[in-house]
């Protein structure tokens, strides 16, 4: 199979092979590779994401601030740390609230070794994601640079608020 082929690459990790209810196609996987597996990015509630975790078919859960929220990340993080497993918030964002979270989730977290971050240039026609809260989260040379206003460091812009709105 193609993960087999992968395997030369030295992959940090393959990311979703298969929807993350598919349990034995991840045992099947991990058992036939040794690149590690991750997975859960669709979904919502930490609840969804245990049999897979706890299946110990995945290195990674992935779950992120904007559809997983900050409570269950946090649910996911610390059960899969005392399984031995880490969490790897997804970067595919709505929001520079959403990035912001992301970082700091992964700030109190041992087990995140990493952020999935997609650049707001991947975004050029998301006016959320470019508008409505700032400043975005600064990256430089592959380090989040933290930011130093209070709270999550961003702020909402009120005009681009009621610009936006859907009334």
């Amino acid at each position: 199979p193609v993960a087999r082929q992968l395997e030369e690459l030295g992959l940090y990790a393959l990311e979703a092979p298969f929807p993350p209810h598919d349990v034995p196609a991840y045992r099947a996987l991990a058992d036939a590779v040794s690149i590690p597996l991750c997975t859960g990015d669709q979904l919502t509630a930490a609840v969804e994401y245990l049999p897979v975790l706890e299946s110990g078919t995945v290195k990674f859960v992935q779950g992120g601030a904007a559809r997983t929220g900050i409570d269950d990340m946090g649910e996911l993080a610390r059960r899969a740390a005392e399984i031995g497993k880490g969490f790897v918030p997804w970067g595919w964002v709505a929001t520079g609230l959403t990035v912001a979270a992301n970082v700091h989730f992964a700030l109190v977290h041992e087990n995140v070794p990493l952020v999935e971050y997609a650049p707001p240039s991947m975004y050029p026609g998301a006016r959320l994601r470019n508008e409505l809260f700032s400043p975005e989260t600064e990256v430089r040379d592959g380090i989040f640079q933290l930011p130093g206003a209070p709270g999550l460091g961003v702020d909402l812009d009120p005009d681009a608020f009621e610009r936006l709105r859907i009334a």
